[in-house]
């Protein structure tokens, strides 16, 4: 059944995206950027059409990132989960100012074991403490 609902949202992102990548299951990654020009709809709109779409042909929910990059959008996604949906805008500065206050946890591969090395050796608990404590981390990583 899993498996089913996955393929009927699979049928979904490929009319928004083609060349969507399927992260797993229930996660997949669309550049929606092609459709967006076609028609004149924002990243958000698809978004929420998107979510719309899912709910009505499977009743799921779907959460939703809107983002510069894959990364950002998966975070932002995690955000407002269950169905809910997230938008980044594209700025420098708009990137910048999320991810200053944004905890080391919430940054995907950064699990409960890397999260206690970098709170307790090094005092990093933001992405803004590791853009402060870069020189220090690349040292240790080298």
């Amino acid at each position: 059944r899993y498996t089913e609902y996955s393929r009927q949202t699979r049928v979904i992102f490929q009319d928004f995206d083609p060349h969507f990548e399927a992260g797993s299951l229930d996660e997949a990654y669309l550049d929606v950027t092609d459709y967006c020009q076609r028609t004149g709809m924002t990243g958000e709109q698809v978004a929420e059409e998107i979510r719309r779409r899912v709910r009505e042909e499977t009743k799921l929910t779907c959460s939703c990132g809107v983002a510069p990059n894959r990364m950002l959008a998966k975070i932002c996604s995690d955000l407002h989960k269950p169905d809910g949906q997230y938008v980044l805008g594209s700025s420098r500065e708009a990137v910048m100012t999320f991810m200053s206050t944004l905890p080391v946890r919430k940054i995907p591969g950064i699990g409960k074991v890397s999260e206690q090395v970098l709170s307790g050796a090094l005092g990093v608990h933001s992405c803004q403490d590791i853009l402060a404590q870069r020189g220090l981390i690349a040292a240790l990583c080298t």
